[in-house]
């Protein structure tokens, strides 16, 4: 994470700034598509369990299309590519569904580490993704 952000505050402090609010709302996101009611917890009890099921996928679906907006609107605020910020970050998303459905089938649902490991995975390749866009 440190290095693609470095690579990406090479182009401007604030583009560095902007980069960083975008990857944590993407880690953010998916988490939430991790919630949704088809996602099931691994264990009756824990942070996993507290959240499963506990977002619809209407809900999902329209705050994913805020966040990926919300990306294209920083990444033309800074005078970055408005196009491939979204695409860094629907990349980062695939990727961290992929690994949620390896874990899934693994532990039979998600935890509370599952979700942490989504954040950390959808942030790191979003950072990643920006640096190779820059």
């Amino acid at each position: 994470e440190v290095g693609a952000l470095t690579t990406i505050a090479g182009q401007g402090v604030w583009v560095g700034a902007a980069a960083l609010a975008v990857a944590a709302a993407t880690g953010r996101l998916a988490a939430v598509h991790a919630a949704v009611p088809r996602v099931r917890s691994a264990r009756e009890a824990g942070f996993g369990a507290l959240v499963a099921g506990g977002v619809p996928p209407l809900g999902a679906a329209l705050l994913t299309a805020a966040v990926l907006g919300a990306g294209a609107a920083l990444a033309a605020a800074v005078a970055a590519d408005p196009v491939a910020w979204p695409v860094a970050q629907a990349a980062a998303l695939l990727i961290t569904a992929g690994l949620r459905r390896h874990v899934t089938r693994r532990l039979g649902g998600v935890t509370g580490d599952v979700f942490g490991a989504l954040i950390e995975g959808a942030t790191a390749a979003t950072l990643v993704g920006l640096a190779l866009a820059g």
